[in-house]
């Protein structure tokens, strides 16, 4: 099964405030993250993980949160990603780490091309063919909603001639704090 997120912000106590996440402390966060992480996933299982796993240059915790989580994890690379990485042993645990991917996936039983990249991109390549772009970065704020508020008026600019433009947030905040299949991206309210 393959699964997406973003955004854990693993070990960053001032993302509780800035993001609104219902937790009571940051010790509390990563437990629940990786909790609902390991309810969700199999150890056979693909993450995709747009970025910002941890947001601190510990390489000991990196390690120690790498080792407890389950799946195949491909690290798509956010802003928050580099100091962690610099660990042989850590950058080790992913199958892949790259800054964009592209990867094709069965969606209600038509092959589908998925962008995945940390960083929203509106004009991303296929998207006239129908290809989808998975995102983080944005989180569940104001750039966010900024984000929604372009990608309408991007779509109804078109004046009688549809842009395709399947943009698709996978912050783990809108989840349920868990990574999501792509059906629970695309079809989530």
């Amino acid at each position: 099964m393959e699964f997406f997120t973003s955004d854990l912000h693993l070990g960053h106590a001032n993302s509780i405030q800035r993001d609104n996440r219902p937790f009571a402390n940051v010790e509390q966060m990563n437990e629940v993250l990786i909790e609902r992480w390991n309810a969700r996933v199999d150890e056979n299982d693909s993450v995709y993980l747009l970025g910002d796993l941890i947001c601190m240059g510990d390489r000991a915790f990196a390690q120690e949160v790498l080792q407890r989580l389950k799946g195949r994890i491909f690290l798509i690379k956010g802003n928050h990603d580099a100091a962690y990485l610099r660990s042989k042993e850590t950058a080790e645990r992913f199958e892949l780490i790259v800054d964009y991917l592209e990867i094709d996936t069965e969606f209600s039983g038509v092959l589908t091309k998925l962008v995945l990249s940390h960083y929203p991109i509106f004009i991303y390549r296929q998207r006239h063919l129908g290809a989808i772009m998975l995102h983080g970065h944005v989180h569940d704020c104001a750039e966010y909603r900024y984000l929604k508020r372009m990608q309408r008026e991007y779509l109804n600019s078109s004046a009688g001639n549809p842009i395709h433009c399947a943009l698709y947030d996978t912050y783990c905040g809108l989840y349920d704090w868990a990574p999501a299949t792509l059906e629970q991206i695309v079809t989530r309210l």
